[in-house]
């Protein structure tokens, strides 16, 4: 009899195991389907470009095609993302949306959310770090980095 409540044991504590592994990746493949849509958006020559309701144009559009483009899973560092920033890239009738945050503790570093994921509870899908003061100034104009 105790063998039995062992062997339900283990097996219950296995699948346990098994659920949270597959969870963990499916959460990893929905991130990485995020980050290729996102490239793939952002490396159309078509692509429209707005940050909170207002187009992104010659420059500064190359450069934050550039950032999109070389989205990175960075690991975590104690902060918290603020600031939220409203970005929409068009290629011709297709749209997506991502939400931008300015990481709490590196004004430069910019955690990216696809499609509202971050009021589902979803993580974050990658950051990029945007050193432009001219770029900085579109995303967070009221912070006056320009100058």
């Amino acid at each position: 009899m105790k063998n039995k409540h062992t062997y339900i044991l283990l097996s219950l504590f296995s699948m346990f195991f098994i659920v949270l592994a597959l969870s963990r990746k499916s959460v990893n493949l929905k991130n990485d389907r995020a980050i290729e849509d996102i490239k793939r958006y952002a490396s159309s020559p078509n692509v429209i470009i707005t940050v909170n309701e207002s187009k992104v144009t010659g420059d500064n559009r190359t450069l934050f095609i550039n950032q999109l483009l070389e989205i990175e899973k960075i690991k975590p560092h104690h902060s918290s993302p603020i600031n939220k920033i409203d970005v929409k890239l068009c290629v011709s009738s297709d749209s997506i949306v991502i939400d931008l945050y300015q990481d709490s503790e590196e004004p430069t570093e910019f955690w990216i959310f696809g499609n509202g994921e971050e009021e589902k509870g979803y993580r974050e899908v990658g950051r990029i770090n945007i050193t432009d003061k001219a770029l900085l100034d579109i995303l967070l104009p009221s912070l006056g980095f320009a100058e």
